[in-house]
């Protein structure tokens, strides 16, 4: 509903106001991009830069289109999330690699192997209530940020070692796609169910690595 506070009409009604105005006799505009109505478009935006950005965002780098952009964001978030994880291997005493996101996943598909799942789960961050509970109910707590941490190890370690980069859209979130294009973003999520589950198996994540590399 309209309000009194409203600095301007609906969109609706200011496009139906635009319709309803006489021909005043002027050709349409030419179909094409904005910019295509400037002149030396590169200087003229460079000069809009110098004017209106602070020293500080003058200095940022700003030659990266927005794949690059979109990978680099990706890739700097994931790192992040997979960071409790890889921590939690360090606190438990396995050789983690603060270089390698692929060293500290194989480290870590070991230590599952071994049995060693739940002790490493017992070094991540938690809750008062989840630091209390016991048995089942303390696995129930852990699962969900040992799948999220493992999920992103996984996806950094493929792209470590496959290639992998994250590749940006318009229509749903970015998506992980290796080299040929195979986007395994889902696949990852469906190996590392079985990682974390109360009878751990590792086969599914070793088998989408191998099938990976490059």
């Amino acid at each position: 509903m309209p309000s009194p506070y409203d600095t301007h009409p609906a969109p609706a009604d200011r496009i139906r106001r635009i319709e309803a105005l006489p021909d005043d006799g002027r050709a349409a505009a030419p179909a094409g991009p904005a910019l295509a109505l400037l002149r030396d478009t590169g200087r003229v935006l460079a000069e809009l830069e110098a004017a209106v950005l602070a020293p500080e965002a003058l200095a940022l780098e700003r030659t990266a289109d927005w794949r690059e952009l979109t990978h680099r964001a990706l890739h700097a978030l994931t790192t992040e999330g997979a960071r409790p994880l890889r921590e939690a291997l360090a606190e438990a005493g396995l050789p983690a690699s603060p270089a390698s996101a692929a060293a500290d996943l194989a480290v870590f598909l070991d230590a599952v192997d071994a049995g060693a799942l739940w002790r490493i789960a017992g070094h991540l961050p938690a809750s008062p209530e989840a630091a209390r509970a016991r048995g089942r109910a303390a696995r129930e707590f852990l699962r969900p940020k040992l799948s999220s941490g493992l999920h992103d190890m996984t996806e950094l370690a493929l792209a470590e070692r496959a290639a992998a980069r994250w590749e940006p859209s318009w229509a749903q979130p970015a998506r992980l796609l290796l080299p040929g294009g195979r986007e395994v973003t889902d696949a990852v999520a469906a190996a590392v169910r079985p990682a974390v589950a109360d009878v751990p198996d590792t086969a599914p994540l070793r088998e989408l690595l191998r099938s990976s590399a490059v």
